[in-house]
């Protein structure tokens, strides 16, 4: 698991909210942070998400299965949403055929997002970079975004042995 100095964390380019200042009232005297500081942070849930998913912040494997959980959380819950090509595809992504769905400007938001959480998942897998942008399609998937960041960290937390 990774650890970060606050200078270090400047470098990963945290939304403008997070100042020097406010970097070091969070670290509270502390020399680094990992993932399970921040997680305990008083920030919003979408925050949490974004430090969880940044290059390293958690072992690859673990990684992987957070993606994989909140994927699969987004097109079962939205299986049933836009065209028939779309919930065959949803369908077969559930039991296991993991493949590309082309999406267009016709495509609604919520099947747009699903869509493109499974295509950054396809293409992070075993990477090393931040994985992001695939909390954020998934979250942008629900009407209710920060409830969906919140289940992602519940679905960390149970990744990581913590719940």
């Amino acid at each position: 698991m990774r650890t970060w100095y606050i200078y270090e964390m400047l470098k990963e380019e945290p939304c403008e909210d997070y100042t020097l200042d406010v970097l070091e009232d969070l670290w509270c005297d502390r020399e680094t942070v990992n993932i399970l500081d921040i997680l305990d942070f008083d920030i919003p849930a979408a925050h949490k998400v974004w430090g969880a998913s940044l290059s390293y912040a958690i072992d690859k494997e673990d990684q992987n299965k957070w993606m994989a959980m909140v994927v699969t959380r987004a097109i079962e819950a939205h299986k049933h949403v836009g065209s028939m090509d779309y919930r065959i595809w949803a369908e077969k992504w559930l039991k296991g055929e993991h493949k590309r769905f082309s999406v267009n400007s016709s495509t609604g938001p919520v099947v747009y997002h699903t869509v493109m959480a499974a295509k950054y998942f396809l293409s992070y897998v075993n990477l090393d970079c931040c994985v992001f942008p695939l909390f954020n399609q998934a979250a942008n998937s629900y009407f209710l975004q920060d409830e969906e960041y919140e289940r992602q960290l519940v679905d960390l937390r149970k990744t990581l042995g913590l719940s």
